[in-house]
C-alpha cells in the first residue's frame, strides 16, 4: 500500500484531496513544515526545449503515463516518522514518496532516469521523461509500435504501472506532450486547445478586472505572471509585452510581500491586450532550426553607426551619421539602434537574397543578450521590439554573437567614418565606363590627393591642391560631377544633384539602388562595374582590416 497506519509519528502534516483533470481525486499531504527544514535540491528537467532537439521531420511517438507517479519511491522507515498525517483521530504516514514534499520530484526523477538510461541502451530508440510522461520517438512507424509495448513490459517488471486511458501506443505525428501538440510532419508546435481556450479566458478576465480597477493578492497577479511566461516556448518575444505586468508586482513584493494587496491599473493593459492577441493568433513556432548563412556585423559610436552585411562572396558595407530625430543617452541604445536601422536600409536587399536566418555579431554584451533572449529593460525596450517586429514581418530568425571589439574594426571603423577615401575605383575600369556612357567629368567631388580620379577634385581634409574643403558647401550648377561619396552622405549627395539640377555620374553599391531607388533623379544610363574586389583598389587601412 502506499500509506500504513503508526504511531510513530514525529510530525503530522495537514492534508487535502484535489481533483484531477479526468475526474479522479489526488490526495495531498501539505509538506511546508518540513520543507522549511529540507534543504532544497535544484535539478534539471527535460521540458519541450529538448524534446524540441530530438525531434526530426516525420517522427512517430508514442506516450506512456505513469500512475500515481511518486508513490513508486519507496520511502525509509527513518523519513516515515516525518511524512504522517492524521484521519478520524487515527495516525498513518506514507510508504512512498508523497504529492506536496519538495524533495519528491527530485528523488522520482533520478529513479525514473535510471530505467530511461536502461532503455537506450537496450533498443535503438529516442526517449525522454518529464516526470511522469515517457515519450518515445522512432522514424518508423512499426519499429516504434512494436518497442513500445517492449518497454512497457521492461518497465513493468521493474515495478512501474501506468494508466492505460492516458497512453497513446498508436504511433503518432501529431501529439500531445507537455502542455504542447507537436507536429512532425510540419515541424510545428502549438498550444493544445484546451489549454489556449483556457488562457484566452483568463486574459479577458484580468481586461475585464483592470479595467474596473480591482484589487487583487501579489501572488494572483505572480501566478497570472508564470502562466504567462509558459508560453515562451511558443512565443520567445512574449517577454517584451511584459513589463508593465513585471513592475506591478516588483513594485507590490517590495512593498510588502506576496500576501498584500495591489490594485490594477490601466498602464497593464497594453500588456495583457497583446499577449491575447498573440494566444489568439496562435501562430505556431517551427521545430526546425535555421542554418544561418549572412552575417550582419553593427557597430555605433557617438557620431554615428557603421554595418557590414556578409553573403557568400558579397559585402555590403553602410553608414551614417544620427540623426536630430533620434535621441540616444547610451550606448546600449546607440549599438540596439544600429542594428534597427542596418535592418530598415537592408530591407529589400535581404528580401532579394531569400534570407530566412541571418547572424548578428556585435561588440556590444547588452545587444547580444537582449536579441538572444528578447528580454528588455525599459530603457532600450522600445529599440528591441521594433528589432523584432522588423524581423517578424521579413519572417527571418536571428541568432546574436558577441564579437570582441578588437575584431570588430570593418563596423567600428564605419561608425566613426575612421576610412572614408581609404580606396579608389581602378582607374581603367572607370575610364572605360566613362568612355562607354561619353560623359567627360570636370570635378571629382570626393576624393583625397592619394585617389583623385581628377585634377580637380574637393578633399575633406586639408589640402592646397583641392578646390574646395567640403563639396556639399559650394555650387554644382557649372559642373559635370564625378561623385564617389561615403556610404553616409549618399541621401544628401542625392538632394543636392537634384537642388543643384547637374549632371552628374553617381558610382555607388547596387544595393543602395534600392536603398534610396525612391530618392534617385532620372538615370539615363547605368553600367554595372563589376564585384568590389575587382573594382576597388584598397589603401593602407583597408588593406590591414582585410589581413
Amino acid at each position: 500500500g502506499i500509506i500504513k497506519e503508526t504511531n510513530s509519528i514525529q510530525v503530522y502534516n495537514p492534508t487535502f484531496i484535489v481533483p484531477r483533470k479526468d475526474g479522479r481525486l489526488r490526495k495531498i499531504l501539505d509538506c511546508r513544515r518540513i520543507n522549511f527544514f529540507t534543504k532544497h535540491v535544484h535539478f534539471k528537467m527535460d521540458g519541450p526545449e529538448q524534446l524540441r532537439q530530438i525531434l526530426k521531420q516525420s517522427d512517430y511517438a508514442t506516450i506512456l503515463d505513469i500512475k500515481d507517479a511518486f508513490h513508486h519511491i519507496h520511502v525509509q522507515p527513518n523519513l516515515q516518522q516525518f511524512l504522517g498525517f492524521k484521519f478520524k483521530n487515527r495516525s498513518y504516514t506514507y510508504l512512498g514518496l508523497p504529492f506536496g514534499w519538495n524533495l519528491s520530484p527530485f528523488f522520482f526523477s533520478k529513479t525514473l532516469a535510471i530505467a530511461t538510461r536502461a532503455i537506450r541502451a537496450k533498443w535503438k530508440i529516442k526517449i525522454q521523461h518529464q516526470m511522469d510522461d515517457i515519450i518515445l520517438i522512432h522514424h518508423s512507424k512499426d519499429t516504434l509500435k512494436q518497442t513500445t509495448q517492449d518497454v512497457i513490459r521492461f518497465l513493468q517488471n521493474l515495478g512501474w504501472r501506468f494508466s492505460p486511458n492516458k497512453c497513446v501506443l498508436i504511433p503518432k505525428m501529431t501529439f500531445q506532450c507537455l502542455g504542447w501538440q507537436f507536429q512532425t510532419a510540419s515541424m510545428e508546435v502549438i498550444m493544445t486547445p484546451n489549454r489556449r481556450r483556457e488562457m484566452k479566458n483568463k486574459l479577458k478576465t484580468w481586461i475585464q478586472m483592470t479595467n474596473e480597477r480591482q484589487i487583487v493578492t501579489t501572488g494572483c497577479l505572480a501566478s497570472l505572471i508564470g502562466d504567462i511566461n509558459y508560453f515562451r516556448f511558443q512565443f520567445p518575444q512574449i517577454s517584451l509585452w511584459m513589463n508593465s505586468l513585471n513592475n506591478l508586482r516588483t513594485k507590490a513584493v517590495a512593498k510588502g510581500g506576496w500576501e498584500v494587496s495591489v490594485k490594477l491599473n490601466k498602464q497593464i493593459l497594453g500588456n495583457l491586450q497583446t499577449i491575447l492577441i498573440l494566444i489568439k493568433q496562435n501562430r505556431p513556432r517551427q521545430l526546425k532550426d535555421r542554418t544561418s548563412n549572412k552575417t550582419l556585423t553593427t557597430d555605433a559610436s557617438e557620431d554615428g553607426w557603421g554595418v557590414t552585411l556578409d553573403h557568400s562572396n558579397e559585402q555590403i558595407l553602410d553608414d551614417g551619421q544620427w540623426e536630430g530625430s533620434w535621441h540616444l543617452h547610451s550606448s546600449n541604445q546607440r549599438e540596439l539602434a544600429a542594428v534597427l536601422i542596418s535592418l530598415r536600409n537592408q530591407q529589400q536587399t535581404l528580401t532579394d537574397w531569400e534570407t530566412k536566418c541571418i547572424l548578428l555579431k556585435t561588440d556590444n554584451t547588452t545587444t547580444e543578450f537582449v536579441i538572444h533572449k528578447w528580454k528588455a529593460a525599459s530603457a532600450i525596450l522600445h529599440l528591441v521590439r521594433e528589432i523584432f517586429l522588423l524581423f517578424n514581418n521579413l519572417d527571418i530568425t536571428i541568432y546574436s554573437e558577441h564579437l570582441p571589439g578588437l575584431e570588430n574594426s570593418t563596423a567600428d571603423a564605419l561608425s566613426c567614418l575612421s576610412w572614408i577615401g581609404d580606396y579608389q575605383i581602378n582607374p581603367t575600369l572607370l575610364n572605360e565606363a566613362l568612355h562607354q556612357i561619353n560623359f567627360q567629368p570636370t570635378m571629382n567631388a570626393f576624393a583625397h590627393k592619394t585617389n583623385k580620379q581628377l585634377k580637380r577634385y574637393c578633399s575633406p581634409q586639408e589640402d592646397n591642391k583641392a578646390i574646395a574643403r567640403n563639396a556639399l558647401n559650394i555650387p554644382w550648377t557649372s559642373e559635370l560631377l564625378l561623385l564617389h561619396p561615403p556610404i553616409g552622405l549618399i541621401p544628401k549627395v542625392i538632394q543636392k544633384t537634384i537642388r543643384d539640377q547637374v549632371e552628374a555620374v553617381l558610382i555607388l553599391p547596387k544595393w543602395c539602388l534600392y536603398k534610396y531607388r525612391t530618392m534617385f533623379p532620372p538615370i539615363q544610363n547605368q553600367v554595372t562595374l563589376g564585384q568590389q574586389e575587382q573594382i576597388l583598389i584598397k589603401g593602407k587601412t583597408m588593406k590591414e582590416l582585410s589581413k
